[in-house]
């Protein structure tokens, strides 16, 4: 008997496991919030405020994880399909944690890139490279081979502002040019506001 054999994408797969594992904890979590009318996105946690937009309606919520005192927000686009037809991901992440306020900027984004040692970096940029208006932020654009082979693009940014640390990931497989300028999008509306 032939049967047909389905893989679910390992980041669809981590979008799904962040919306049936949801945990609760004593961190005291961030509030996200929109303005109606021009559905921009507040991210409220301590004393820190990340404004963000999503590019169209067809980014969707996909849940939230607290892990050792980390919380992330998963955003993931649906409508994508590779050239061969099979589903495409492409997912938006903010993670956010307390820092040291003696925690410097290269220090956090050093830290947070030894935790993605499969990617292998192509760029790194800056508020002055245009891409992002955050100062104290830094990114790169990186690419790594997914566990069923698959190409993905990465871009990462990491900032700090009020002794809150983030780390925002956008992530796609790799086949899918017409998702960039939506990643760019995203890049170039993030702000703080205190």
């Amino acid at each position: 008997m032939n049967r047909k054999k389905y893989y679910i994408p390992v980041s669809l797969f981590f979008v799904l496991l962040l919306i049936s594992c949801s945990t609760s904890s004593n961190i005291s979590k961030g509030q996200i919030t929109e303005n109606v009318s021009t559905k921009q996105k507040r991210l409220l946690f301590r004393n820190s405020a990340l404004l963000f937009d999503l590019p169209s309606d067809q980014w969707f919520f996909g849940g939230e994880l607290e892990i050792n005192k980390r919380t992330s927000y998963e955003y993931f686009r649906v409508g994508l399909f590779n050239k061969d037809g099979k589903i495409a991901t492409a997912f938006f992440t903010i993670n956010y944690e307390d820092v040291s306020p003696d925690m410097e900027l290269n220090a956090y984004s050093i830290m947070k890139r030894n935790q993605l040692s499969r990617c292998d970096v192509k760029k790194v940029f800056t508020h002055e490279d245009g891409l992002i208006k955050i100062k104290n932020a830094l990114g790169f654009v990186g690419t790594y081979t997914g566990i069923i082979g698959e190409k993905h693009t990465v871009i990462v940014v990491h900032a700090i502002n009020n002794n809150v640390g983030y780390q925002i990931i956008i992530d796609s497989t790799s086949e899918i040019p017409a998702v960039e300028k939506e990643f760019y999008f995203i890049l170039n509306h993030l702000a703080f506001v205190n």
